[in-house]
């Protein structure tokens, strides 16, 4: 930033003529009139060489200290007489929002919930306090008594096999057969997003489960508690030979095929509604033939040769019919 010859003059109190007079001592060309303008490196150079002629200007340099106002007598006598306030108790106080946040607190007044919270000595008698308490001003009014749920309804094949095909797209994160719980909502979700236990009056996706007779749930000892699900295995007192709904297979002679409708489809398998009215049959991507299965659409017609596994009845080497 330029600086000018008045600038300098002001600054220190001397006369243009002075300042013009020693930049062309110093040999300083830019300085001609009192208007002409300096880089500041000039300018700082020069104003240093006049305070060297000038030592006195110095101190019209130096900051000023800044002037603190000494406290009158009245407020001195208050400071004097009023005691230091007494020392604050540690606490925390945790305020909560959101509809499962403030249930959660309620069952902790209630009791239902047992809450802990282990503190570290910290070198002092005072006793910690811990303060749970409810943000009235932002307290949902969507908040709802327990007794608002909607009555149990039965649970119907299409939400079944959404619940089979949520298993079997997740079930290569399960160990033993056993699925966390959490893996497999989100595995829930991913077939359908608008899914919700609720719908079917049922609080968690676990108490859903528990109505559904070919799932089983566990949980371990650790804390929190962790739940899994697993499906159950199809345990069968027919003979080797297979189901005795399904029809026999000769060795010598080509297998029978079946013919149905594609159900519905999910991430890399479906289920075909059989044109018989029997179960509903489980395929993967890889048993799709002629086609993938993403140029398969629900109600378009199919032949496929059925079959059976553990899990119930599937279907192999499936192959989309032409109207």
């Amino acid at each position: 930033m330029p600086v000018r010859i008045y600038d300098i003059s002001m600054k220190l109190g001397l006369a243009n003529n002075d300042i013009l007079a020693k930049a062309r001592a110093l040999n300083i060309t830019a300085a001609k009139v009192p208007s002409s303008s300096l880089d500041i490196i000039s300018a700082q150079y020069l104003e240093e060489e006049l305070i060297k002629d000038r030592p006195e200007l110095a101190s019209r340099l130096a900051p000023k200290p800044a002037e603190v106002p000494r406290p009158s007598v009245e407020e001195q006598k208050i400071v004097l007489n009023s005691a230091p306030p007494p020392p604050q108790k540690p606490q925390i106080t945790i305020t909560v929002t959101g509809v499962e946040l403030s249930r959660l607190v309620d069952q902790i007044k209630n009791g239902e919930v047992e809450f802990r919270l282990n503190v570290a000595d910290s070198g002092h008698n005072d006793r910690f306090g811990v303060c749970i308490v409810q943000d009235t001003d932002e307290t949902p009014v969507q908040l709802k008594p327990k007794s608002d749920l909607t009555t149990r309804i039965e649970i119907d094949e299409r939400t079944k096999d959404l619940l089979r095909a949520a298993y079997y797209s997740a079930r290569h994160r399960a160990i033993d057969g056993w699925l966390n719980l959490a893996d497999y909502g989100s595995a829930v979700k991913k077939q359908e997003p608008t899914f919700l236990p609720q719908k079917f009056g049922e609080r968690s996706l676990g108490s859903l489960l528990r109505r559904v007779d070919f799932f089983e749930l566990r949980n371990d000892e650790l804390n929190p508690i962790v739940y899994y699900v697993r499906m159950k295995v199809v345990e069968s007192n027919l003979p080797a030979t297979g189901p005795a709904h399904l029809p026999k297979v000769d060795a010598a002679s080509s297998p029978k095929l079946a013919r149905g409708k594609i159900h519905n489809l999910r991430l890399g398998f479906g289920f075909i509604m059989p044109d018989d009215g029997s179960e509903n049959a489980f395929f993967h991507a890889t048993d799709v033939e002629g086609c993938t299965i993403y140029d398969l659409k629900p109600g378009d017609a199919v032949e496929y040769e059925p079959g059976f596994n553990e899990k119930g009845p599937c279907a192999r080497k499936i192959h989309r019919l032409t109207n």
